[in-house]
């Protein structure tokens, strides 16, 4: 008998709950919509920089032939919206430094944006 009692009292989910499930999922889903595709883009430059970093030819290169090379490596893999001055070749006694510095800003939904802020850099070894 109390068993069946209890089976009474059990109830579904409530309309307040799963409408609150759904804006839930929906403010999820539009954050990595439009987040992602700016983490993905990153992830194929940082991939860039390791390439470079591993290239047996990079040693010896000047600062504008290895610029060069970077943005014909964005090009060949289809970024072609990056601006020039957030990429940077510090020539130092030890090693080079090419570092990636920038910054997407998306807008989210209303007056809310999405500011993703990016900072990675590779050392290439001396000749």
């Amino acid at each position: 008998m109390k068993l069946l009692n209890k089976q009474k009292n059990q109830r579904g989910e409530s309309t307040l709950s799963i409408l609150l499930l759904i804006v839930a999922a929906v403010l999820v889903g539009t954050f990595a919509f439009k987040a992602v595709p700016a983490y993905m883009q990153n992830r194929t430059i940082v991939g860039i920089l390791e390439e470079l970093q591993q290239d047996p030819t990079m040693k010896g290169k000047s600062a504008s032939q290895m610029k060069e090379l970077f943005f014909k490596r964005l090009r060949t893999n289809s970024i072609y919206e990056f601006d020039k001055k957030n990429f940077t070749v510090k020539e130092e006694t030890r090693h080079t430094v090419l570092r990636v510095t920038y910054s997407v800003q998306k807008k989210y939904m209303l007056n809310i944006d999405l500011l993703l802020h990016f900072d990675d850099s590779v050392e290439i070894p001396p000749n």
